[in-house]
């Protein structure tokens, strides 16, 4: 059996629209779903199999269809986001809450109350989980299974799992609902234990910390695939509607290119079967000598036996670190970030797909180093490189100065391999 497992986090959630859609796009099929507060509501559309009814309002989405908030207000808590540097904005947010007794998000109640059809969801039979929290004397957890408690109360069950503590109580039974982050933010627990064998996650949040409470920590046996956002996803609350377009796209193409369909790093490259690794390792090595031996000399580092080596052991470990890439970078990692970074100065949309081979010529038509620029490059950098000691410059000054050129520098160099 193959589920799929939502992590919450407020408006980050359109970044799993996008990911859902593609997902489907893809050839997946889900038995069981599993979600915690936002999770929880984007889970029920998949649980009803209305993966376009679930794209149709979030692309339409405006905050006060959300929340019955003033729009000053609004501003205080839209960039918000539970981290330690976040503070004051969080201290704002609750200070203003508690002075009205909570925000209020009856309109996401009545929506949901409309869209959320509890027989469907057991019509199609797929296993729906959503993490519940409730306060009364005690704290209790629970995952609970919609469809398997009183009939018509599933909207609720899913809406209690996005009771945040800033939002007006939601009180039931004589106790009151919290968040079902403060229990477990990525529930893999509920289909697991059903012995799921594929899980695929789709997170919405970039720190490590899975979890607000490390209770369900423990080995799994299942196969758990993991998509994760390479950016931060704005402010819990953001709902304004180009913000939540953006994360649409950005899922969608993260996760086509999480399988392999698309490659990139801050761009999204069309993948095809010759866009292997030994494709992006021979463009790399065809980089012409005289820009081998001058990046040798800018780096201070004595040129190897051969081009081929100073190229794996010098050049591509030390631009690597230029460009921020993981220790585990990839060819096609590297030679993608350095076209990237001239797209970015060309101020090129990154949410699209392009040809990158039609990329690339494009960008080292706009590169023109003669003989007397590389030498020149060498000069400053040298002149740079004594300054640095002097002034106790860092690396990262160092790169945000040079970076720029060691990359026109680089392109230049697989320009000039083709003209020999």
């Amino acid at each position: 059996m193959q589920g799929l497992v939502l992590e919450g986090g407020g408006a980050r959630g359109a970044y799993q629209v996008g990911a859902i859609k593609a997902l489907y796009e893809l050839g997946y099929e889900f038995d069981g779903v599993s979600g915690t507060s936002i999770g929880a509501i984007n889970g029920a559309f998949v649980a009803q199999d209305e993966i376009e009814e679930l794209e149709k309002l979030w692309s339409n989405l405006e905050y006060d269809e959300f929340i019955n908030i003033d729009p000053e207000d609004y501003k205080i808590i839209k960039d918000m986001d539970y981290q330690v540097k976040n503070i004051g904005k969080i201290a704002q947010a609750v200070i203003k809450a508690i002075e009205i007794d909570g925000f209020d998000i009856s309109p996401l109640k009545k929506y949901l109350s409309k869209v959320i059809d509890e027989d469907k969801i057991i019509k199609k039979g797929k296993d729906f989980f959503v993490t519940s929290v409730k306060v009364n004397k005690r704290v209790d957890f629970e995952y609970v299974k919609i469809g398997t408690k009183k009939r018509g109360t599933a909207y609720k069950d899913i809406v209690d799992s996005a009771s945040l503590p800033i939002f007006r109580a939601i009180r039931r039974n004589g106790g009151i609902s919290l968040d079902g982050a403060f229990y477990d933010n990525i529930a893999i627990t509920p289909l697991y234990d059903l012995g799921y064998e594929k899980i695929v996650l789709v997170r919405v949040n970039t720190e490590t910390t899975a979890k607000l409470l490390p209770n369900k920590d423990r080995e799994l046996e299942s196969e758990v695939d993991v998509i994760i956002p390479r950016e931060n996803l704005g402010g819990l609350f953001n709902f304004d509607k180009e913000h939540v377009n953006y994360l649409i796209k950005l899922g969608y193409l993260d996760t086509y290119r999480h399988y392999h369909r698309l490659f990139g790093n801050k761009y999204y490259f069309k993948n095809d079967e010759k866009h292997d690794e030994r494709y992006f390792l021979n463009k790399i090595l065809s980089l012409d000598e005289k820009t081998v031996e001058a990046l040798s000399e800018i780096f201070g580092v004595g040129k190897k036996k051969s081009k081929e080596r100073t190229i794996v052991e010098v050049i591509i470990p030390e631009v690597g670190k230029l460009l921020n890439l993981d220790e585990d970078f990839t060819y096609s990692d590297f030679l993608s970030s350095i076209y990237e970074e001239k797209l970015i100065e060309q101020g090129l949309d990154r949410l699209n797909i392009y040809d990158f081979d039609k990329t690339i010529e494009a960008v080292e038509k706009t590169i023109v180093i003669d003989k007397e620029s590389i030498e020149k490059y060498k000069d400053n950098f040298e002149r740079f490189n004594i300054l640095r000691a002097v002034l106790n410059k860092s690396d990262e000054d160092y790169a945000k100065l040079n970076r720029g050129n060691i990359i026109s520098l680089i392109i230049n160099g697989f320009k000039e391999s083709k003209n020999i």
